[in-house]
């Protein structure tokens, strides 16, 4: 242990108390700040019945399906481009033997955007790997919409 002279040992312990007390104000003022920004995260989270979300969750689930039917209705009056029967089963067979099936998803975010609502969900794929056993991924799905008077159009979605 080294001994320090009175005078000195006087000045070190203050200085060491000050740096404590503000390493812990500023623990302190960090997890008020990490706590508010989630708030504030929570606050500005997009209604789960939101049409975005609405309309993201039936194209995820008619891809999951591969049901043609639901993917067109999910869709119809909402895009400008138009997805037949055909390109429709090839981009679910080439994403199921890519990926896999999806069988669960989550929406994780809408993204800041001055022209489009651009919203994020979190996807899990199970495929039947060569050996028999399940591979497991997540990919990310985005949506990209846009409000043109009361209607919502599409403007892309896929996989990334």
């Amino acid at each position: 242990m080294i001994k320090l002279p009175a005078s000195k040992s006087r000045l070190i312990l203050p200085a060491v108390s000050l740096a404590i007390l503000f390493a812990l104000s500023s623990c302190a003022s960090q997890e008020a700040e990490t706590n508010s920004s989630a708030a504030a995260r929570q606050e500005a989270a997009p209604d789960p019945a939101s049409p975005e979300i609405r309309l993201g969750t039936d194209l995820l689930r008619s891809i999951r399906d591969g049901d043609y039917g639901s993917f067109s209705r999910t869709l119809a009056g909402k895009t400008g481009f138009d997805i037949g029967r055909e390109d429709f089963e090839s981009s679910c067979a080439g994403v199921a033997e890519k990926y896999g099936r999806p069988v669960s998803w989550s929406h994780l975010a809408e993204l800041e955007d001055p022209v489009a609502g651009q919203h994020v969900w979190k996807v899990h794929f199970v495929k039947n790997g060569s050996e028999g056993k399940p591979v497991e991924r997540d990919m990310l799905f985005r949506l990209a919409c846009a409000r043109i008077g009361e209607k919502t159009s599409v403007l892309a979605f896929g996989f990334f």
